[in-house]
Formats: structure tokens, sequence, C-alpha cells
């Protein structure tokens, strides 16, 4: 009997410790998931640093273009005051 029960207690043991190895393996799973998620995250916050960046880029061109407008606007007009000072 002693036999049995202590061969029984090492079998346990044994599921126990491959239940632990298990866990620590699923543990260790977690934590590259956990940095993976926090490395997309990473990438997320440049993605919108990088949208930031790109609309003011935009608002930049824009006001380019309206600088460039109002510069022909007032060659136009500079054009049109020296027409009507010759007439």
């Amino acid at each position: 009997m002693t036999t049995l029960l202590r061969n029984t207690k090492i079998k346990s043991l044994v599921n126990k410790s491959q239940d632990i190895e298990y866990l620590v393996s699923k543990s260790q799973d977690i934590k590259y998931l956990v940095s993976k998620s926090q490395d997309i995250e990473s990438l997320v916050n440049k993605s919108q640093d990088i949208e930031s960046l790109v609309s003011t880029s935009q608002d930049i061109e824009f006001m380019v273009n309206k600088r460039q407008d109002i510069e022909s606007l007032v060659n136009k007009s500079q054009d049109i005051e020296s027409l009507v000072s010759k007439s």
C-alpha cells in the first residue's frame, strides 16, 4: 500500500509540475502578446502623428496657394493701375 500511495503522490506531483510548466509557457505567451500590443499602440500613435503632420502640411500648402493667389491679384491690380495711369 505504501508503494502504491507513494506512486500516486509522485504521479500527482508530476502532473502538477506539467501544469506549472504549461502555465509558465502561457505566461510567456501573454508577456509576448502584451509586448506586441504595446508595439502596435506605439505604431498607432506614430500613425496619428503622421496624420497630424500631413494635415499641417496640407494647411501650409493651402496658405502658400492663397499667398500666390494674393500676389497674382496684387500684380494684376498694379497692371490695371498702370494702364489707367497711361490712359
